[in-house]
């Protein structure tokens, strides 16, 4: 039984600020070893589980609860998942989401699935004069040896301004297969009475 603390720097994350965590291990009956992990920086805070097997020295991994600000985690991420090529320079967003997720890592690195949700999320582009003051958004995202990949995105919002209009009841449901490339399979809003869908893209 014992304790660690440290920081750690995230590759790939550009402008990510540094991790501060904490490690809590004990070992068990059967050999392997449990930690238990609490991980903060600013904007962030995630709690974790992991158990090290003894026989092979395999990972597996859950976080129990965790918790992003986007105004502070966005752009990293979009960086992180290659979407920061399609998005404005400006785009801003608020609100939190949280996150659960499961894996193994072994030596031949780390795989397995996050989830996010959000109900109180904002973006908006003052470039590109639209804005969104409160969605709900869902994600998943799957970690894997040749990087991360975006399985899906659910957007529902309730009401956006674009170029000084108000558009309501909109929805985007976008899915991936590979890294760095998002295909929209969904896309609607609500229009004189009625529901324009755009076809996929």
């Amino acid at each position: 039984r014992g304790e660690l603390t440290g920081k750690l720097a995230l590759q790939g994350f550009a402008d990510a600020p540094v991790l501060v965590w904490r490690l809590q291990a004990q070992p068990l009956a059967d050999g392997d070893t449990h930690v238990r992990a609490l991980v903060t920086a600013p904007g962030l805070s995630a709690e974790l589980e992991f158990n090290v097997a003894a026989a092979d020295g395999a990972v597996t991994w859950r976080l129990d609860q965790g918790q992003i600000d986007l105004a502070r985690w966005w752009r990293p991420m979009a960086v992180r998942m290659g979407l920061n090529a399609s998005m404005p320079g400006d785009l801003s967003a608020g609100g939190r989401l949280n996150l659960k997720g499961e894996g193994r890592w072994t030596e031949a690195g780390i795989a397995g699935t996050i989830s996010f949700d959000g109900a109180d999320v904002s973006l908006g582009s003052v470039e590109q004069n639209w804005s969104v003051p409160a969605l709900k958004l869902n994600a998943r995202v799957e970690l894997a040896s040749r990087g991360v990949i975006l399985r899906k995105l659910q957007l529902n919002v309730p009401k956006a301004i674009v170029a000084g209009l108000e558009l309501t009841d909109a929805t985007l449901v976008a899915t991936g297969d590979t890294p760095h490339q998002v295909a929209v399979t969904q896309a609607s809003i609500a229009l004189l009475h009625g529901t324009l869908a755009l076809q996929p893209f």
